[in-house]
C-alpha cells in the first residue's frame, strides 16, 4: 500500500483499506476458482492413477483455501485482525499443500505461485490497516 498511497490523492481511511482488502480477497476467490477449473481439466486428461490422485489432493487443498478465505472475510466484518491474518496465511499453506502433492514437476506450480502472490497482497493490505 505504501507504494500506491502517494497516488491516491490524500489520506487513506480504514474504510478505503477495507475496500482494497475486499477487492484483493475477491481476486483470490476468483483465482482459486479458476485454479480449481484447471485442476478439473487436468483430471479429465490424466492418464495414470497417481496423477489423478495428486490432482484430487490439489482440488481438496483449493477447497480448503476457499473455506479459509470465507473465515478471513468474516474476520474483516468483526475487525478481528488475528483471525484474518491467520486464515489468509492458512490459505497460502493450502496452496503450498497442493505443491507438496507433486514430488517432481508440478503442472500447477505457476498457478500456485500466482495464488500465493494474490493472498500476499491481501495480507499486506491487512497489515497496513489500523485495526481498532
Amino acid at each position: 500500500m505504501s507504494t500506491i498511497e502517494p497516488f491516491l490523492g490524500g489520506r487513506i481511511t480504514v474504510d478505503d483499506m477495507k475496500v482494497f482488502l475486499h477487492a484483493s480477497i475477491n481476486a483470490t476467490v476468483n483465482e482459486t476458482n479458476t485454479a480449481m477449473n484447471l485442476v478439473t481439466d487436468y483430471e479429465a486428461k490424466a492418464t495414470n492413477q497417481q496423477m489423478q490422485s495428486r490432482l484430487k489432493g490439489c482440488k481438496k487443498d483449493f477447497e480448503d483455501a476457499l473455506e479459509n478465505i470465507e473465515t478471513a472475510v468474516n474476520a474483516i466484518t468483526s475487525a478481528d485482525y488475528g483471525t484474518l491474518t491467520t486464515f489468509l496465511s492458512s490459505t497460502i499453506t493450502a496452496y503450498s499443500d497442493c505443491d507438496d502433492e507433486f514430488s517432481g514437476l508440478n503442472p500447477l506450480a505457476p498457478t500456485i505461485e500466482r495464488l500465493s502472490n494474490v493472498v500476499d497482497n491481501a495480507l499486506a493490505i491487512a497489515e497496513g490497516m489500523h485495526w481498532p
